[in-house]
C-alpha cells in the first residue's frame, strides 16, 4: 500500500481568505475500528490553519503558534481522500481565527474545526 502526503496551496484570490488543501491517503490515520482518527483529522486542521496564518505575516519576522483547536467529528470515513479549507474568520495583528472545514470527496462534511494562532515577533 502506498502511503503519502500531497500538500498545496491554493489562493481564493480575496486578501482575507486563503484555500489551503491537504490530501491525506495511508491507513495509518485509522482508529482502531478502520475509521479516519479524530486525532489525525485534528491534526490536518491544525497543519492547514498553520500554513494559513503564514500566508499573513513576515516570516523573516514573525512566527505563528497555534494556541486553541477545537473540532466536532460529525460523519466517519474510512477510506478515500479528505480535503481541509481553512476560511480566516479574524485577522487582527496578534491573533488569527480560522474555521476548518474538512469534507470527502463529495463534498460531505466530515469535521467541522477551529483554530487560535497566535503571531509573535521571531527573535533577533
Amino acid at each position: 500500500m502506498n502511503h503519502h502526503l500531497n500538500y498545496y496551496i491554493r489562493g481564493s484570490g480575496k486578501s482575507y481568505s486563503k484555500d489551503i488543501y491537504l490530501t491525506l491517503f495511508s491507513l495509518l490515520l485509522h482508529q482502531p475500528m478502520g475509521l479516519l482518527h479524530g486525532g489525525a483529522s485534528v491534526a490536518l486542521a491544525e497543519s492547514v490553519g498553520s500554513a494559513a496564518s503564514l500566508m499573513f505575516v513576515n516570516p523573516e519576522k514573525q512566527e505563528v503558534r497555534g494556541i486553541e483547536i477545537s473540532a466536532n467529528h460529525l460523519k466517519s470515513k474510512r477510506e478515500g481522500m479528505v480535503t481541509a479549507t481553512a476560511k480566516i474568520i479574524h485577522k487582527g495583528a496578534s491573533l488569527h481565527l480560522w474555521e476548518i472545514r474538512i469534507v470527502d470527496e463529495e463534498g460531505k462534511l466530515i469535521s467541522l474545526c477551529k483554530l487560535t494562532n497566535m503571531v509573535l515577533s521571531r527573535r533577533q
